[in-house]
C-alpha cells in the first residue's frame, strides 16, 4: 500500500487539467494520501475487489528506520512523473538496496524494467531484480515471473519462473496460487501440469474466471495436457460468449483443428467485440486463410480496428502502415500519424520502439530510424537468448542500407505460429504479435 500512500492527490489535478501541470514543482505542499483513500484508488484500480485480485505493493515486513528509507525511495519515484531526476531515485534506491531492504531493489528495478519514467535498462533491471527476490521481494518473484514468460520478450526462462511460483503460493494469495497453476499446466513438467490443472478446475468452480479461461487454454496449446474437447466444454461453461475479451478463444480451436474457414467465419463475427479478433481477422484476409486474399478489406479492417481501440491497437496498426509491401495497406504518413496514440512512457519499451524504427524508415528519415533500432538492441538483455534477436539485427541493417523493411507474407509460419502459442495468461498479447 506505501506506493498508494504517496501517490500526491496533485496527479488528480494533472489529469483534469493540462495547464497546471508544467509549473508544478513545489513538492513539499503535496501530501500523501492515508490508508483509507489509498485503498479506495486500490480497489478502483483493480476493478472489482475480490480475493483473486492481485496484491497491491505487497512489501516485505521491515523496522522503522527501515520503512523511513523505503519511503524516501517511493516518494523520489513519485517525483519521476514531474522531473526527470533519475539520479536522484537511483541514489536514493540504491542506498536503501544495499541496507538490504530487499523492496527498494524491487521498485528501482521495475522503474528499469519498463521505462515508464526513466531509460529502460534491461540488464540492470534483471540483476537488481534477481537480487532483491533472492533477498525475499514478493513483488520482485511476481514481476520476474511475468518478465522470465513473457511471449513478447520471449526468453523464456521457464525453469526460474516456476521456482518463483512456487516459492510466491506461500504469500496466502490466491492470486499467487492461480498463477502459479498457471505457469506450472503450461510449463510445468507432466504431473507439474496435471496437478496444478485440478487447482485452476477447483478455483475455477469457486468463481475465478479467469482460472477457467487458464484451465481450457492449457487443453488447446500443444502440450501434456492437450485435448481439444475438453477445452470446449470449459470454455462452454465459462460463458465465454458472453465476454468479447474472450470472443477470439473458440477460433484458436478451429485453428488447432485446421478449419481454417470456420475460424475465418468465426473472426467475421467477433471482429468487431474484440481488437484481438479484428487484429487475426486482418491477417487472415491479408495472407488470404480460409478464404480469398483482398488487401482493400483487409485495410477496411485494420482501420476500422484502429478507429474503435486507438490505444490498444496503434503500435498494431503503426507497424502495418509501415511494413506493408504495397497501398492500400502501406501508408507512412497514416503510421506516423498513429504515434500519438501509444502513451509516451511506453515508447521507451524495446517492441514499440522497434515498430517506431519502421515507422521513421517508411518516412524516409533513416537516421532516425538507425538510431532508435540501435537502441532497441543497446535496451534488451544479452544475458538469455531472445527468439527476435535476429530480426531486430536484420532490420537495423535494412535502415543502414537505406530501405524500409518490409515484412514477408508467409500465411503458413503465420498459422504455425498461432498453434505454437505458448502462455496461457498473456494469449492475446502473444496471438496479435504473430
Amino acid at each position: 500500500m506505501l506506493f498508494l500512500k504517496y501517490t500526491y492527490l496533485v496527479i488528480f489535478f494533472w489529469s483534469i487539467s493540462t495547464n497546471a501541470f508544467p509549473e508544478m514543482h513545489n513538492y513539499k505542499d503535496l501530501q500523501p494520501l492515508d490508508d483509507n483513500e489509498a485503498l479506495d484508488i486500490s480497489i478502483i484500480s483493480m476493478g472489482k475487489d475480490t480475493e483473486f485480485s492481485r496484491p497491491i505493493s505487497d512489501y516485505l515486513s521491515i523496522s522503522e528506520s527501515e520503512q523511513e528509507k523505503l519511503d524516501q525511495c517511493l516518494k523520489e519515484k513519485a517525483k519521476l512523473i514531474f522531473t526527470d531526476n533519475f539520479d536522484s531515485f537511483n541514489k536514493t534506491c540504491m542506498s536503501a538496496f544495499n541496507m538490504n531492504i530487499a523492496d527498494a531493489g524491487y521498485i528501482l528495478g521495475s522503474e528499469l524494467m519498463h521505462g515508464e519514467w526513466i531509460p529502460p535498462n534491461e540488464d540492470q533491471a534483471v540483476e537488481l531484480l534477481m537480487s532483491s527476490a533472492k533477498m525475499g521481494s514478493r513483488e520482485s518473484k511476481r514481476l520476474l515471473t511475468n518478465y522470465l514468460t513473457d511471449p513478447i520478450i520471449a526468453i523464456n526462462d521457464y525453469q526460474s519462473a516456476l521456482e518463483f511460483a512456487k516459492e510466491l503460493e506461500k504469500s496466502g494469495y490466491q492470486w499467487d496460487i492461480y498463477r502459479s497453476a498457471s505457469l506450472h499446466t503450461a510449463y510445468g513438467t507432466r504431473n507439474e501440469a496435471q496437478e496444478y490443472y485440478e487447482v485452476l478446475i477447483e478455483m475455477a468452480t469457486k468463481g475465478n474466471q479467469e482460472a477457467s479461461i487458464s484451465a481450457a487454454l492449457s487443453r488447446i496449446k500443444y502440450g501434456y495436457l492437450h485435448d481439444l474437447t475438453i477445452a470446449k466444454q470449459l470454455f462452454s461453461n465459462a460463458d465465454v460468449g458472453s465476454h468479447n475479451k474472450y470472443s477470439f478463444l473458440p477460433v484458436l480451436i478451429d485453428i488447432m483443428e485446421d478449419d481454417l474457414i470456420a475460424a475465418r467465419k468465426k473472426l467475421n463475427t467477433c471482429q468487431s467485440l474484440s481488437a484481438t479478433c479484428n487484429m487475426l481477422y486482418y491477417k487472415f484476409i491479408v495472407y488470404g486463410i480460409g478464404g480469398p486474399k483482398d488487401l482493400e478489406e483487409a485495410n477496411e479492417i485494420l482501420e476500422r480496428g484502429f478507429e474503435k481501440w486507438p490505444r490498444r491497437t496503434a503500435n498494431n496498426y503503426a507497424w502495418e502502415k509501415s511494413i506493408a509491401s504495397d497501398a492500400p495497406l502501406f501508408n507512412p504518413s497514416a503510421a506516423l500519424k498513429a504515434l500519438k496514440y501509444i502513451p509516451e512512457r511506453l515508447k521507451q519499451v524495446h517492441y514499440i520502439k522497434d515498430t517506431i524504427a519502421a515507422v521513421y524508415a517508411a518516412n524516409n528519415s533513416f537516421e532516425k530510424a538507425i538510431e532508435l533500432q540501435s537502441e532497441v538492441l543497446e535496451s534488451i538483455s544479452t544475458n538469455k537468448p531472445n527468439k527476435r534477436y535476429e530480426g531486430f539485427i536484420q532490420r537495423l541493417n535494412s535502415y543502414k542500407n537505406k530501405k524500409r523493411w518490409i515484412e514477408p507474407n508467409n500465411n503458413e509460419d503465420f498459422i504455425a505460429g498461432i498453434k505454437g502459442f505458448t502462455s496461457t495468461t498473456d494469449t492475446q498479447r502473444e496471438l496479435t504479435s504473430i
